[in-house]
C-alpha cells in the first residue's frame, strides 16, 4: 500500500512472534510513535490476523513453533487478495544462506536481532513508504555461494536491493556494538586484557564476515541486473576487476582498493530505476531517453547514500561519469572537486563499456580504447590513471569481452 503522507497512526502493523518479552518490546516502541499495533504467536496465528485485518506492515520472527516465518510469508505470498503485504523478517540469523532464503519466501525486508531502536524504527518506516510488493516484477537468477555451490534465488530487484542494504546495516550496527564493548572493557581494568583481546578478535572476525557478506549480497543483485540487460551481463564485476587493477598499481592502501571495488561493483545500481528497454535497445537513443539513462548516477546515490559505509560509496558512484573538464554529468564536476577513486571508476568503466559488445555495436576493441584514452588524457581522464590503464591493456591483463568468440579475462 502507497500513501501520499506518512502519519504512523493511519498505519496497522502485525507483529508475529512467538517470545512474549520480544513480542511486548515491540508492541511498546511501536506503540509509542503511533502505530495500530495487533500481535500473533505464530504463523498459523498470523495467516489469520492478516486475513481478518489487513495490515499494512507484518513485523516477523523466523523461528516460531506451528509454523515459521518463512513458510507464513510464503502463505501471504500465495494469498491473491493479501499478497502484497509488506513483510519484514526479524531474526538472529546472519548467513547468506538465510538472506537468500528469505528473498525466495517473498521478505520485503529483515532486521537482525539485537537491533537498535532506531534501526527498527527507520526499516518500518521505510517499509511502510517502499512501493507495494509486485510479484510479476520477480526473476529466477542462480547466484554461487561463498562455499562454491550454486543456489536458486526468485526475487524482485528491488526486494533484492532492500535485502542487500538491510544486510550490510545490520552487521554494521553489530559491529559499532562490538566496538563499544571493546572501549568499555578497555576502561574497566587492566586485568581484563584477556577479554578485550578475545573481544577484539571476534570483532575483526566480524569485519571479515560482514565485508564478505556484504561482497556476496552486491554480487546477487548484479546477477538481478543480468537478468533485465543480457548485454552489460558482468560489466559492474568486470569494471571492478579493471579498477582494482589501475588501483594496486598505483600504489592505493588496501583499504582503499576494498572500498573501491565496492562502489565499482554497484556503480550502475542505479539503473534499476531505468526501463530495460531503454538499456537494450538496439539503435540510437532519443534526447529524452538518454537523459532518463543519465538519471542513474543519481539514483544510485540516492539509494546507498544513508547506508554508514567506512568508504564514500555513494558519493563515488554519483561522481563516475563526471570528467576532469567539467563536461560530465550529473554535477559537471571538475579536477580536484571529483574524488580520486571515482576517477578510476570512470576509466575504467569506460574501458570495459567499450572493449565489450553492446545491443547497439560489437566490441569495439583495444586500439580504440587506447586511442579514446589518450585523447582525452588530461581533458576527461586523469593522466597517471590512462596511463597505468594502458600499460595494462599492454601487458595484455586487461583483454576484449565480446560473444563474438572472444572471452574476457585477467591475467595476473
Amino acid at each position: 500500500m502507497t500513501h501520499t503522507s506518512f502519519i504512523p497512526s493511519n498505519f496497522k502493523i502485525l507483529i508475529v512472534e512467538d517470545s512474549p518479552i520480544q513480542a511486548e518490546m515491540l508492541r511498546r516502541v511501536l506503540t509509542r510513535e503511533g502505530y495500530q499495533i495487533s500481535l500473533a504467536k505464530n504463523g498459523v496465528e498470523g495467516l489469520a490476523v492478516v486475513k481478518q485485518q489487513q495490515p499494512d506492515l507484518i513485523l516477523s520472527d523466523i523461528s516460531m513453533p506451528v509454523m515459521d516465518g518463512f513458510e507464513m510469508c510464503v502463505n501471504i505470498r500465495k494469498d491473491p487478495v493479501q499478497g502484497e503485504q509488506c513483510v519484514v523478517m526479524l531474526t538472529v540469523l546472519t548467513e547468506i544462506t538465510d538472506v537468500i532464503k528469505a528473498l525466495n519466501a517473498g521478505a520485503d525486508n529483515y532486521l537482525t536481532k539485537p537491533y537498535k531502536e532506531e534501526t527498527l524504527l527507520n526499516h518500518v518506516r521505510n517499509s511502510l513508504m517502499t512501493e507495494t510488493y509486485q510479484e510479476n516484477e520477480k526473476q529466477d537468477f542462480e547466484i554461487c555461494l561463498p562455499d562454491g555451490t550454486l543456489t536458486q534465488v526468485r526475487a524482485s530487484p528491488r526486494q533484492t536491493l532492500n535485502l542487500l542494504v538491510s544486510t550490510y546495516s545490520n552487521m554494521d550496527d553489530q559491529n559499532q556494538t562490538l566496538v563499544k564493548n571493546q572501549d568499555e572493557l578497555v576502561s574497566l581494568n587492566a586485568s581484563l586484557t584477556e577479554k578485550v583481546k578475545n573481544q577484539t578478535a571476534e570483532l575483526q572476525i566480524n569485519k571479515l564476515k560482514t565485508r564478505q557478506s556484504f561482497v556476496d549480497s552486491i554480487k546477487a543483485i548484479a546477477a538481478t541486473f543480468e537478468m533485465r540487460d543480457t548485454y552489460t551481463a558482468g560489466h559492474q564485476r568486470r569494471a571492478a576487476e579493471i579498477s582494482v587493477l589501475i588501483a594496486q598499481a598505483l600504489g592505493l592502501s588496501e583499504d582503499r582498493v576494498f572500498g573501491l571495488h565496492l562502489a565499482t561493483l554497484v556503480h550502475d545500481i542505479g539503473e534499476i530505476n531505468t526501463p530495460a528497454e531503454i538499456l537494450n535497445k538496439h539503435s540510437q537513443l532519443t534526447n529524452k531517453q538518454y537523459a532518463l539513462v543519465q538519471e542513474h548516477a543519481e539514483d544510485g546515490y540516492n539509494i546507498l547514500k544513508n547506508i554508514d559505509f567506512p568508504w564514500p560509496i555513494a558519493e563515488m558512484v554519483l561522481q563516475h561519469h563526471e570528467r576532469l573538464d567539467g563536461s560530465g554529468y550529473p554535477n559537471g564536476l571538475k579536477g580536484d572537486d571529483i574524488l580520486y577513486e571515482s576517477r578510476i571508476i570512470m576509466v575504467a568503466d569506460v574501458v570495459e563499456a567499450m572493449s565489450s559488445d553492446r545491443p547497439y555495436r560489437a566490441c569495439l576493441g583495444l586500439d580504440v580504447v587506447k586511442q579514446e584514452l589518450l585523447k582525452n588524457r588530461g581533458k576527461f581522464y586523469q593522466p597517471e590513471i590512462v596511463d597505468i590503464c594502458i600499460k595494462l591493456i599492454n601487458q595484455e591483463k586487461i583483454v576484449v569481452h565480446s560473444k563474438l568468440g572472444h572471452t574476457y579475462e585477467y591475467r595476473n
